[in-house]
């Protein structure tokens, strides 16, 4: 036998279930909401650099401005922001790929 021929090519996997696909999305979807609640900061820096004036200060906008896109990436101090996001798509990505095999 080919080494990695198991799971890798479809053989041996097991197929997901429609109550797992159910609940991997569910999660997806949960995560995916939290991740869009937390962006009314990025939108409200993204208005002070679009409505700034040539006398403001755009480094110190813009600044303010990836600070508030890198806490909706990684969720601050005690969140998880968008990296829970990706692991709940990757988990539900993973079902839905066995499921096509």
């Amino acid at each position: 036998m080919l080494a990695g021929a198991g799971t890798a090519a479809g053989y041996g996997a097991s197929m997901a279930t429609d109550d797992e696909k159910a609940e991997a999305l569910r999660k997806l979807e949960g995560e995916h909401a939290k991740v869009m609640s937390s962006l009314g900061d990025v939108w409200v820096r993204v208005e002070a650099v679009r409505t700034s004036k040539p006398t403001d200060n755009l480094h110190d906008l813009l600044g303010d401005l990836e600070k508030a896109v890198d806490k909706v990436r990684s969720g601050g101090l005690f969140g998880s922001g968008a990296k829970s996001h990706r692991r709940a798509l990757e988990a539900w990505q993973e079902l839905d790929v066995h499921d096509e095999r």
